[in-house]
Parts: C-alpha cells; structure tokens; sequence
C-alpha cells in the first residue's frame, strides 16, 4: 500500500447503521433519485430476523440479502432499480446486465445497496471504495485486504488515525 497517500480526514459518512440511507439522501437532495415508494423489508436472516420500511425509487441500488431460485437472486445480487409499478412489482438490472422482476410481498429480503460491510464485499469487485476505518474498529491485515483488493480502479480509506491503521494493517 502507499501509505503516503493516505491522510488523516474526518469521514463524510455519519457514525450511523445505515450509510445506504444517508448516501441516498444526499442523492435526493441533488436531484439524482426522485421520492420513491415505501416498503417493508427483512433482513432475510432466520436465526436474527429484522423488519423495517424503507422508501425506494427508481434509480436506487440494492442488494439481495436471501437466495431466491424463483426470481434468479442469490445473497448479495446487486443491481439499479429500473422501475416499480403500482402493485408493488420492482424490477432491477443486476451489475451483471439481467433483468429481475419481483413483487415486494412475495420477496423482501432486499436493501439499499450504497454501502456494504467487509464481510459482505468479499468476493465483490466494484469500481470505488470508501472505506471508513476509525480507530475504534479493530482492522487487521485481513480486513485491510479485502477493503482494499475489491476496487478495480480507486480505495479511498478516511481514518482518524493513521499510525493505528498501519500497524493494524499489519498484523
């Protein structure tokens, strides 16, 4: 890695559980996603189940967090929204060029797909990273890897300690 490059810098991201949902708002406050419609979603997960709404439109990413052989999503299919109709039918084009349908009552396990975990990034290449590592997070050689291996042109890494940051890195 350069360390050089790195700098100490506050995040942009809040110190929140939902970065997707403060990505989105900035979208919508510069015009780049309309308001959108409300819906219920789960966390797709048996053992911890977690329901809420969230308000989506078209434009929104998401991501998948349950296999579903009918509809042809796997855990962490991602993709843009490209239309949603009165009954509750979302259509998505995956990163990958399909085209998936599926009716909000019948499949929930979905989420706004602007920010993911490490944990969920492994496997992934995207295009950016932003990765927020302050110095409460324990970030080891392992997860520095996979923060910044997955991007195939920037890693972008905000910490308020760099020194911490590169030894953690390195063991």
């Amino acid at each position: 890695p350069q360390w050089k490059n790195i700098r100490r810098k506050k995040s942009p991201l809040p110190r929140s559980p939902i970065p997707s949902a403060f990505i989105r708002e900035r979208l919508i406050q510069e015009g780049k996603l309309s308001e959108g419609k409300i819906f219920h979603i789960s966390n797709g997960d048996a053992k911890n189940p977690a329901e809420r709404d969230i308000e989506i439109s078209v434009g929104d990413r998401i991501i998948c967090l349950k296999n579903d052989k009918i509809i042809g999503v796997r855990n962490g299919t991602r993709g843009k929204i490209i239309e949603i109709d009165d009954f509750g039918k979302i259509t998505m084009q995956t990163d990958s060029g399909n085209i998936i349908s599926f009716r909000s009552d019948t499949y929930n396990c979905f989420d706004l797909g602007y920010a993911m975990t490490l944990n969920k990034l492994q496997g992934v290449t995207v295009q950016k990273i932003i990765c927020n590592a302050d110095s409460t997070s324990h970030f080891d050689r392992n997860r520095f890897y996979v923060a910044v291996s997955r991007s195939k042109h920037d890693a972008i890494i905000f910490t308020d300690d760099k020194e911490k940051l590169q030894k953690d890195a390195k063991t």
